[in-house]
């Protein structure tokens, strides 16, 4: 895997990271303490996950990716989030 860390890189995440904390805001409910457990399948990097974090602060939150390298970059970059890797389509998992 190839993360780039050029400027235009960098800016693209954040701006990235920035539009889905907007989206979230018009398409995931408030948080009212009901929503318990969320998991964010095909999480990549865990810039989506991040962002279901910030949104349910009290939710159990799972990032699932089948990428070995993009479960590893999301745990470098977010390590108080659990994520996992799992093949979704066959239902195979590992810590």
């Amino acid at each position: 895997m190839i993360i780039y860390s050029n400027y235009y890189y960098i800016g693209s995440i954040h701006h990235v990271v920035s539009v889905l904390s907007g989206a979230c805001k018009w398409l995931l409910p408030e948080d009212d303490g009901g929503v318990k457990r969320m998991p964010d399948i095909g999480c990549g990097p865990g810039n989506s996950t991040a962002v279901l974090r910030e949104r349910y602060p009290h939710a159990e939150i799972l990032g699932v990716d089948s990428s070995p390298d993009m479960i590893e970059a999301a745990r470098k970059a977010y390590p108080d989030i659990d994520f996992q890797l799992c093949d979704v389509s066959t239902h195979r998992c590992s810590s």
